[in-house]
């Protein structure tokens, strides 16, 4: 498993985690703990199941509220709004102390994920390899997909017969028709501003 796949999985997990966060509140002997990724001085609207709103301002990721009534709790942000279902109060004990400080690492860990696996995600589209293949059945045309950069100068040779193109842009899609293609070259080899490319791509028979 590539980096790659494994920055996808991760993310994964943490966006299930923040979701755990923010719904999965809980009420404690009467007093509600609710868990908000809130930074040093967010404001923060809140709207109790009975329609009761109330404004605070707090640079806590844990406010604890009177248990005034159990069911779905609206929490504004910075303009996201979030919805907990808050249960009945139970007897047992609040969140500890070093929960309330891990909850903000979450999102900085997902923050840092994201960023490394659009890295890598723009990097893999940078990468991809240039390829043709015959699309014709009886040999006459070949279609080349450029890879993430700008070509200058293409040639394309079987080996005997040369055919040349201008300027590619990165992605670009282009299509050589030419009757010597009939006979099957085994191998295209791909020139970039007069160098040879090591990569050599197969000519396959489109099905």
């Amino acid at each position: 498993m590539n980096l790659y796949k494994i920055c996808l999985l991760v993310m994964v997990f943490l966006t299930a985690h923040i979701y755990a966060i923010l719904v999965s509140n809980a009420s404690y002997n009467g007093t509600i703990y609710l868990f908000i990724p809130a930074n040093n001085g967010t404001s923060i609207s809140i709207q109790t199941p009975d329609s009761n709103v109330q404004a605070i301002y707090t640079n806590k990721s844990t406010v604890q509220l009177p248990a005034t009534s159990a069911g779905i709790w609206r929490i504004r942000v910075n303009g996201q709004t979030y919805y907990s279902y808050v249960a009945a109060p139970a007897a047992s004990s609040p969140p500890s102390a070093e929960l309330e400080a891990f909850v903000p690492y979450v999102f900085y860990a997902l923050a840092v994920v994201i960023a490394l696996w659009l890295a890598l995600f723009l990097q893999s589209l940078a990468e991809q390899p240039a390829f043709a293949k015959k699309i014709s059945k009886n040999g006459t045309a070949i279609r080349f997909k450029n890879s993430g950069e700008t070509l200058e100068r293409l040639t394309l040779t079987d080996g005997k017969n040369v055919f040349r193109r201008k300027k590619v842009m990165p992605f670009e899609t282009i299509e050589i028709r030419h009757a010597a293609l009939s006979q099957t070259p085994a191998k295209l080899t791909f020139m970039k501003e007069g160098k040879k490319i090591e990569l050599e791509s197969e000519v396959r028979m489109q099905s």
